[in-house]
């Protein structure tokens, strides 16, 4: 049911041509047959700006200190209206954890506030196994969103991005495929760090499950091992991979956050390139996320979505424009 809907450019003009050019046929006496065809166009023109002008640059979100009262702060501005409530998300897996109580009392305020309304759930990675959260010991936020969602008769959605249309996004931004190959295969391990002892699987069944699409081949043009991961590493770090070092695959899962080798991690040379393609990966993912929830709103729908803190306090400040601009139009 997604309502993401893509422009295509070349059929009409832009609307900037459109307002501004003398002769085209949206300042003839044609207008009013073109009104709407025009004003569809504009919708998705203005959000690009809206996007562009707000999303956070990586300066601007090291500004903010990325603790538990910065999201905090942030999802409180965000659902003051009742319509969009943003939770950020510290990617716990452990459901007795802390998180997790917060989580279903911010839930349970959205479906209660929302009661028999047009709602829709937004969950990070993709649609999960669903689960008894009351039963199981460990779980994804986006599993207990689903379960959540399935108690109000709430439809689900993962806004993410394609993910080959992703990575020929990142191709086109002249990244060789090594750091592009590089950066996937240590997001997984990254998250491989995460998961309690006791529901870890292998690492190398972790990363083999993770890539059962032939995704690492799309990138790099060869079948993943783990031989030819060490390879690629080696020729970045100059060093030998050391996969036990949690530390060192954490610090590229945000490429936000700065990078300060210290004694403890195995490798103290930094890769640029790495962090960049971190970055574009963040950007595109964080534009699909937003365009998905603007749809929804738009459509007139009550939008609860849990996606990691990084990409709230990202997001913040076009919601708050959004909002802004929508009691202007009321005002008017």
């Amino acid at each position: 049911m997604a309502l993401h809907k893509k422009l295509k450019p070349k059929i009409l003009p832009t609307p900037q041509e459109a307002l501004n050019h003398e002769k085209t046929v949206y300042r003839s006496e044609h207008w009013e047959n073109h009104k709407a065809e025009l004003e569809e166009l504009l919708i998705p023109h203005n959000r690009e700006k809206l996007i562009k002008d707000n999303i956070l640059t990586r300066k601007d979100y090291l500004d903010l200190i990325k603790t538990r009262e910065d999201i905090e702060r942030f999802e409180k501005r965000i659902r003051d209206d009742d319509q969009l409530y943003f939770y950020g998300d510290t990617h716990k897996n452990d459901l007795k954890d802390l998180e997790f109580s917060r989580m279903e009392y911010f839930i349970t305020e959205f479906f209660e506030k929302n009661k028999g309304k047009k709602n829709i759930a937004l969950v990070e990675g993709g649609m999960r196994k669903e689960i008894d959260i009351k039963k199981e010991k460990f779980g994804t936020s986006a599993q207990f969103l689903q379960y959540f969602a399935k108690q109000n008769n709430c439809p689900v959605e993962s806004p993410e991005p394609d993910s080959d249309e992703e990575i020929e996004y990142i191709k086109k931004q002249w990244v060789k495929k090594e750091y592009i190959a590089y950066y996937y295969v240590w997001r997984m391990i990254s998250q491989w760090h995460r998961l309690k002892d006791l529901q870890k699987p292998s690492l190398e069944k972790y990363i083999e499950g993770a890539f059962r699409w032939n995704f690492f081949t799309k990138i790099y043009g060869e079948p993943y091992s783990l031989k030819l991961f060490q390879n690629i590493h080696t020729s970045i770090f100059e060093d030998k991979l050391d996969l036990s070092d949690a530390d060192h695959f954490k610090r590229i899962s945000n490429p936000y956050s700065t990078y300060s080798p210290n004694i403890s991690s195995t490798y103290s040379t930094y890769s640029p390139h790495i962090s960049n393609v971190s970055c574009l990966s963040w950007r595109y993912r964080d534009q699909h996320i937003v365009e998905t929830v603007l749809n929804y709103l738009e459509n007139g729908y009550k939008v609860m979505i849990v996606y990691g803190g990084g990409h709230l306090i990202i997001q913040h400040k076009i919601y708050d424009e959004y909002f802004s601009q929508v009691e202007k139009k009321k005002l008017t």
